[in-house]
């Protein structure tokens, strides 16, 4: 049995870095047009009452994702990790656990709410340009003319085909510019933390390790997630929060596209 262990974990060693990102990447940019559809489907079967709105899908994701991080690192919760970190180090983290864990999500899941799906995952494009340029700017990492020309055409290629569909819907309605931008603009929100957060992540969390580091993104995510909704929704928007249905959907959701995503 140890032999078998032994040879399966040489296999998952031996795939490139490369194609773990690309499954990564799939995952992470079908999030939110999954999000959209759970949400319809909830409308759907619970029409006036949706348990699958934008504070439940958020709290409850994490928590499922939480729960499944720490069966599968139980090991590295002990009090050794807790005390080798430094006081900077948990500033980072809790850094982290805000934009990537709470105020990322958040502003991507309330621009679904206020346009297209296909915009929040064009304007959601902009991350990697944007990382890019922090991880030049601020942690000096070098990188060749391709890797900067391809980021600037991905970035104005998405700054363009915005631009001209909204003048497309002006031209049809001009009633639906300011939703739209508002949309926009929180997509645009959501990226800019993500980029930050990685940014963030790669200069000083580096030694932390990753089962840790994902249990307390998640977990303080969540409860800084819950605490800020509270304040600006109230009680009501959590009103479905015990609902049999949004658990089952939930439990599904962050063991594909959260657990599996942060893992791979």
């Amino acid at each position: 049995m140890n032999q078998k262990i032994v040879n399966i974990s040489n296999l998952w060693q031996k795939i490139p870095g490369q194609i773990y990102l690309l499954l990564a990447i799939i995952i992470f940019g079908s999030s939110n047009a999954i999000t959209k559809q759970l949400t319809e489907i909830g409308a759907e079967k619970f029409p006036g009452e949706n348990p699958i709105s934008f504070c439940n899908v958020l709290f409850v994701g994490n928590i499922c994702a939480l729960l499944i991080l720490i069966i599968i690192y139980r090991k590295q919760l002990n009090l050794r990790y807790f005390q080798q970190f430094s006081s900077q180090d948990w500033a980072s983290m809790l850094a982290v656990a805000f934009l990537a864990g709470a105020l990322s999500p958040a502003a991507s899941f309330e621009a679904l709410s206020r346009t297209m799906v296909n915009n929040v995952i064009l304007i959601g494009r902009i991350e990697p340009p944007l990382t890019l340029a922090l991880a030049i700017f601020l942690l000096g990492e070098k990188v060749n003319r391709w890797k900067i020309t391809g980021a600037i055409i991905s970035f104005a290629g998405v700054i363009l085909i915005i631009v001209l569909q909204s003048f497309g819907q002006n031209s049809v309605d001009s009633t639906n510019m300011i939703s739209i931008n508002s949309g926009e603009i929180l997509a645009a929100i959501g990226a800019t933390a993500t980029a930050i957060s990685n940014t963030i992540s790669k200069a000083r969390l580096h030694r932390i390790p990753v089962g840790f580091f994902n249990i307390i993104r998640n977990g303080f995510g969540g409860i800084i997630f819950f605490i800020v909704a509270l304040y600006f929704y109230g009680s009501s928007h959590f009103m479905e929060l015990f609902s049999p249905f949004l658990w089952q959907w939930m439990l599904v959701y962050s063991a594909v596209i959260v657990v599996i995503g942060q893992i791979l």
